[in-house]
């Protein structure tokens, strides 16, 4: 948990619960624990923070994170306006400081071998794209599924389901292909999406969680031309489509990304006329697969990675704020035509 030789000296959480089980599982020894975040930013001597709290909140933890002298990792997205990925990526730059934006799907094997199939033309004109990122809501999740949180309480699964803390399978897990899809082939120009309040009271524990934000969004984003089908959702595990699948078309072959697990990953190659070609690329090789158990690839690759561009005093790479700016381009566009009731909605 603790790559290229950085050491977690402090958390900040309003759970004990979250504080004692990160020192017990993940730290060297005894953290320093605290509930505020500007104290531990005044009190600890930090290199670098990393921010895991809802997406409504990464704005101005960030800036606080880059005003403090602080390099950022931040989990997705980075912010929730491409105006405001733009101010961080500013001042970052400004301070001299690395920022690193998750999701980076790029820095992963799989990603980034199809990245260079779709830039080589082995593809041919690019045709269409599909991509589907489904699964069952957070509150089904083994670790979370005991779960009875109090009333209000925005850190368990209940601010998936909140606008206002930036909730919903949009920006939850679409923001993975289309992570990829932005830093292959650039800005989205245009969306047509419809999307839908399934359940607006969910029932859990004896309790009534009200949920705001969309179940489900369905749709098609332009890229300068291409269209690209996408479908996302909080609603149930699909047995036979993997989650997180891309397909690309092209004139001359098709390729499609597969997420086996969050290990192993799968590109396969089809050309007009010919036989599949696959290729199976693991994020991780199998000793540290090992060493981080059950923790998400993707998410340790873009640590590393943002601890490997200040180690090596370079510029962060796939997991960008450019890109995180390109990602909420994107999103801000797909709820504008989902507030419109499906109308096309086009880049300014």
């Amino acid at each position: 948990m603790e790559p290229r030789g950085a050491a977690i000296s402090a958390i900040c959480d309003l759970s004990d619960a979250n504080l004692d089980t990160v020192e017990r599982e993940y730290a060297k020894g005894p953290l320093h624990q605290f509930k505020s975040f500007d104290e531990m930013l005044r009190q600890c001597n930090l290199d670098a923070v990393m921010i895991a709290t809802p997406i409504s909140m990464h704005y101005d933890n960030v800036k606080t994170s880059l005003e403090a002298g602080c390099h950022v990792y931040c989990h997705k997205t980075l912010a929730q306006t491409p105006e405001q990925c733009k101010e961080l990526c500013e001042l970052a730059n400004a301070k001299g400081l690395r920022l690193a934006a998750s999701p980076g799907q790029v820095l992963l094997p799989a990603y980034r071998r199809a990245k260079e199939i779709v830039a080589s033309g082995k593809l041919g004109a690019l045709v269409s794209i599909d991509a589907v990122v489904e699964a069952s809501p957070h509150r089904w999740e083994a670790e979370r599924v005991d779960e009875s949180p109090a009333e209000g309480q925005p850190f368990s699964w209940e601010w998936y389901h909140r606008q206002d803390s930036g909730g919903g399978p949009l920006d939850d897990m679409f923001v993975y292909p289309l992570a990829f899809l932005t830093e292959t082939l650039g800005d989205v120009s245009a969306a047509t999406v419809q999307s839908r309040l399934v359940t607006p009271n969910i029932q859990w524990k004896g309790r009534t969680v009200v949920a705001d934000t969309p179940d489900a969004y369905c749709g098609t984003l332009n890229f300068d031309g291409v269209p690209a089908t996408f479908r996302t959702s909080f609603s149930a595990n699909t047995s036979r489509i993997p989650w997180g699948f891309i397909t690309i078309r092209g004139t001359e072959a098709g390729l499609e990304i597969e997420k086996v697990n969050d290990l192993e990953y799968r590109v396969y190659l089809t050309p007009n006329g010919g036989t599949t070609q696959s290729e199976q690329l693991n994020a991780f090789d199998a000793t540290i697969a090992d060493a981080v158990g059950n923790l998400e690839c993707h998410l340790l690759t873009d640590i590393a990675e943002l601890l490997d561009a200040v180690i090596g005093g370079r510029d962060v790479r796939g997991a960008t704020p450019a890109n995180a700016a390109r990602i909420a381009r994107a999103l801000t566009l797909i709820r504008q035509s989902a507030a419109a009731g499906g109308n096309l909605v086009t880049a300014g």
